[in-house]
């Protein structure tokens, strides 16, 4: 991923998450990259910093690395069937399809979520979901808002993320 993050930067590079992944020793790529990120302190941007104790330190021990298609609608239904009362769960994603959304029973998920007294936001990108004569997309996404959700189509979303309130958080692809 971090090859992915600096092959294609261009101007600028904008890091969002727990920089103390990013060890100045070594000669991993995160070490490398910490090196770079961390080089001129006049490139942080203000304010931020206070944001890295906002998740449970958890997070940097316990990880799984999702490689099937069966792990992966787990992890999805269970943030979805687990919400409580004033949870918030935010699932980004490039691509939204009306084929992914009936065989993944996301619509009843929502409901189910929305009902827990969680709300639902699904953040995706216009410019993929909505292409094609065929439109399916665009039905996916009227299929999710009227099961509750709230539907932010976006443009140039590249990552797939997960964030189940402050329980959860699942970053990258499962392909």
């Amino acid at each position: 991923m971090l090859n992915v993050l600096v092959s294609r930067a261009e101007d600028n590079l904008v890091v969002f998450g727990d920089m103390r992944l990013f060890k100045r020793a070594g000669n991993t790529p995160s070490a490398l990259s910490g090196r770079k990120i961390f080089a001129d302190p006049d490139d942080e941007l203000p304010g931020c910093s206070s944001a890295v104790d906002r998740f449970p330190t958890v997070f940097l021990v316990r990880g799984e690395r999702i490689s099937t298609l069966a792990r992966h609608r787990e992890v999805l239904r269970a943030a979805l069937s687990g919400a409580r009362p004033r949870d918030r769960i935010t699932i980004v994603s490039p691509y939204i399809t009306l084929r992914a959304v009936v065989a993944d029973r996301i619509g009843d998920l929502c409901r189910c979520a929305i009902a827990a007294g969680a709300s639902v936001e699904i953040v995706f990108d216009r410019n993929l979901a909505f292409a094609g004569e065929r439109r399916e997309g665009r039905k996916a996404a009227e299929r999710l808002r009227v099961a509750g959700a709230a539907v932010f189509p976006v443009a140039a979303i590249h990552s797939k993320t997960l964030i189940a309130e402050d329980r959860e958080i699942t970053e990258g692809s499962f392909n």
